[in-house]
């Protein structure tokens, strides 16, 4: 199974409350269900301020081109 976290760039830094609640619950998902795929998607931009090591694989995209339909629950 593959679980996906997403995230863009809000033209400002995220705060370390956003960095440290996607980094707990990569972990906890990963502790949980140790067999599954976890994946981040994100712009460059946001790319940066995320610890790209918790995940088993980053997808980038290009600025705003997360669609909000499918990720109803990106960060906001």
């Amino acid at each position: 199974m593959n679980i996906v976290w997403s995230y863009e760039n809000r033209n400002s830094a995220f705060n370390k409350a956003e960095l440290a609640s996607a980094r707990a619950s990569v972990l906890l998902w990963k502790n949980l269900y140790p067999n599954h795929t976890t994946n981040l998607v994100c712009d460059d931009v946001s790319r940066q301020y995320f610890d790209t090591g918790n995940y088993d694989k980053i997808v980038s995209l290009s600025k705003n081109n997360i669609d909000k339909k499918v990720f109803w629950a990106a960060c906001k």
